[in-house]
């Protein structure tokens, strides 16, 4: 009985940590794997890009030819509607059957946003487009936080 209620327990728990619900030209990608990341510096410093901060959002799915969104956006300091990064070295890219892909619109409408040092959660819904693709996600993830000003001093 006991053995029983702690794996519930755990289920449970890895469930509430990510949420995401994918869709590719209106059909559903099966989602398995998320991962978000923020960085941020907490002396308040811009990186050289200019940026306060930057979130990121990847999935990956279960199918063998992979579908994955690897979406970012750029100083997110709380709850809001901020568009898809364009910039070099930190653009956003979609996964369509093993074809890697730019993005080439889209925005994250973040509904939720709570940062405690390098732990925090995220809400809220992305949209993206490609050559090729439209999409969006809903999500609510757990987020890990990268404090860059180590590099920063």
């Amino acid at each position: 009985m006991r053995t029983a209620l702690v794996l519930s327990l755990l289920t449970l728990a890895a469930s509430a940590q990510a949420a995401v619900d994918c869709r590719f030209n209106g059909s559903p990608v099966v989602v398995s794997d998320v991962f978000s990341d923020f960085h941020f510096s907490s002396l308040g410093k811009r990186d050289v890009n200019g940026n306060l901060s930057m979130f990121r959002l990847l999935t990956m799915d279960e199918s063998d030819a992979g579908n994955s969104v690897e979406l970012k956006t750029t100083d997110v300091t709380k709850p809001g509607v901020y568009a898809l990064s364009m910039a070099p070295g930190w653009h956003s890219l979609v996964d369509v059957q093993g074809e890697k892909q730019r993005v080439t619109g889209g925005k994250f409408t973040i509904t939720r946003f709570e940062m405690r040092g390098t732990a925090g959660r995220a809400a809220g819904s992305v949209t993206f487009t490609t050559a090729k693709v439209s999409g969006a996600c809903s999500f609510e993830v757990d987020v890990v936080g990268i404090d860059n000003a180590p590099a920063q001093r």
